[in-house]
């Protein structure tokens, strides 16, 4: 992506320099930044918090996957407590998808038994 800085040249005047900007590099970089910054002295619970809100805060961003990050900075760092809770965070995100879609289903059937009804009203 190219993006424009804004400086001044010799006399005053703004001129606007063309450079290069990688949002994904930015994105990776700030990932990794908030996973350094997570305090392996915490308990379980914490660290879980922590990376949920990692995972919560770049999730929606299609530019990078955060998940794949979080993954090369737990194996790079090898630390129990770390490792289990990304994996408990990983089961109950699986576990809550699984509900959604349960749910989601459920209205559906609704959705085309409201249908039927009305069909059979009119």
């Amino acid at each position: 992506m190219i993006a424009f800085e804004d400086i001044r040249d010799d006399a005053g005047e703004i001129k606007l320099v063309p450079f290069e900007y990688d949002e994904t590099a930015k994105l990776k970089e700030g990932i990794r930044k908030n996973l350094n910054n997570i305090d392996l002295n915490l308990d379980d619970d914490e660290i879980y918090g922590q990376l949920d809100e990692i995972r919560c805060a770049y999730e929606g961003d299609d530019a990078v996957d955060v998940w794949q990050e979080i993954e090369a900075f737990i194996a790079a760092n090898k630390n129990e407590k770390l490792s289990r809770s990304w994996q408990e965070l990983q089961d109950d995100l699986r576990r809550m998808r699984a509900k959604l879609q349960t749910s989601q289903k459920e209205v559906q059937s609704n959705v085309e038994l409201l249908n039927q009804i009305l069909k059979v009203a009119i």
